[in-house]
């Protein structure tokens, strides 16, 4: 980002002092479409949804900017807008393709990124098998598991901010996260054997 260009705290008060402004609306729109679009795409696993969320988000916030607390982290608001999008479409369209049949869909879930570095054709394969797999299983955890795993493992955020999307103490996060990774496992474990081995002790 360009060291000179307005924070996402300045930008968002821009568009609450100014709506008709359209040039700070732009600008946070430039910046936060590819953050909204990446957090619902890993949320969903479907990139049509993913773009349709992005877009309410953005529109959520030009009509919510006046709310902004600038007390309260821009970040952690901001996900808080796109994270509650995803949870509503998710209560109207869990998906219900059995594990292991990623139905009409084009690709299969495409929700966790895969390494940008070149891989051998046989590797790359494998990866692929173990990403898909790997979504289906979130699809299985229930939604605090699901959330906390989105939160902290692929958008990557601090534990105080993911407690400030989720509501619930700093301490709570790391707790939450350590029992939906084991049974996000535990998931992989039983029913995908063969790309998910048991851990030699």
């Amino acid at each position: 980002m360009d060291e000179h260009a307005p924070d996402d705290r300045t930008l968002v008060t821009r568009i609450a002092q100014n709506p008709s402004d359209g040039a700070p609306w732009a600008a946070f729109s430039e910046r936060w479409f590819s953050q909204f679009y990446l957090f619902a795409l890993r949320y969903t696993g479907r990139h049509e949804v993913a773009e349709d969320l992005a877009q309410d988000a953005l529109l959520k916030v030009n009509c919510t900017a006046h709310t902004y607390d600038p007390a309260r982290p821009v970040r952690a608001w901001l996900v808080t807008i796109v994270r509650n999008l995803c949870v509503d479409w998710w209560r109207r369209n869990r998906p219900t393709t059995p594990l292991g049949d990623s139905g009409d869909d084009d690709d299969g879930p495409p929700a966790l990124e895969l390494p940008a570095r070149e891989m051998p054709p046989h590797e790359l394969a494998l990866m692929r098998e173990r990403t898909a797999a790997t979504v289906r299983c979130l699809d299985l955890l229930s939604a605090a598991e699901r959330e906390v795993i989105v939160l902290r493992d692929l958008q990557e955020l601090t534990p105080a901010e993911a407690a400030a999307v989720l509501g619930v103490p700093v301490g709570r996060v790391g707790s939450r996260l350590h029992r939906a990774r084991k049974r996000l496992g535990e998931l992989l474990a039983r029913e995908y054997p063969t790309l998910f081995p048991p851990r030699e002790l």
